[in-house]
């Protein structure tokens, strides 16, 4: 049987040693990873003038061997969409590795952004108030404008995954603090192991974002 592929784009750089592994728990050994990234091939120099030249939204991703990098949507975008071009004819479908809001990439493949899918989940869910940890203070204006609406209470925290376990725990206190009914982990680089530090700080469900559009991605190529 011909293994079907998934094309990830990262907005960082390959491999996403930290993400690719989570998916491949969900996704079992039929289904190929075929990894691609928006920085690779690019120096350090460039990524440098290119995010400090570029608009919009604050994003937080990894460079090669873990080193956390902020950039700008605008920088980004066209990037993204030659990766996304370049998966055209090996792959099944292509997930984008954030939970950033993008527009439509031109492709004549499905392709996955996680944003969306995560926040329309929670908003089914119906929980009333709600915690939502994104990689940095720079991200929590444009967060609570992002998931208004998705819970009556929304509290933003910033905690990199990329940055000390300890930060991330106080970030899961200050929700628990909150009394917070559920929580998000807002972006892919957060781990199973994040995940289960914050659960149990908290005592209340978690979601986190790459094991959910996993098992999606795993009921899309089903058969």
């Amino acid at each position: 049987m011909l293994r079907r592929r998934v094309g990830t784009v990262t907005i960082g750089q390959t491999p996403r040693d930290d993400v690719v592994p989570q998916l491949r728990a969900i996704l079992g050994d039929q289904i190929e990873i075929v990894e691609t990234g928006a920085l690779d091939g690019l120096s350090e120099k460039a990524i440098k003038d290119g995010a400090a030249s570029s608009e919009g939204a604050l994003l937080v991703t990894r460079l090669r061997g873990g080193r956390e990098i902020h950039l700008r949507k605008g920088f980004l975008i066209p990037r993204l969409q030659q990766c996304v071009s370049s998966l055209q004819d090996r792959v099944h479908l292509i997930l984008v590795l954030c939970t950033g809001d993008f527009p439509p990439l031109e492709s004549d493949l499905p392709v996955l952004f996680p944003g969306p899918l995560v926040r329309n989940t929670v908003r089914g869910l119906g929980w009333a108030s709600l915690g939502v940890l994104t990689p940095s203070a720079g991200q929590i204006a444009d967060q609570q404008e992002r998931w208004d609406g998705v819970a009556h209470r929304v509290v933003v925290e910033p905690a990199s995954p990329y940055a000390s376990p300890e930060r991330l725990s106080e970030a899961a206190c200050r929700l628990r603090d909150a009394r917070i009914d559920a929580a998000v982990m807002d972006c892919v680089g957060y781990t199973r192991v994040m995940k289960q530090t914050v659960r149990t700080i908290l005592g209340k469900p978690v979601l986190a974002a790459t094991s959910l559009i996993a098992r999606v991605i795993a009921e899309m190529l089903d058969g």
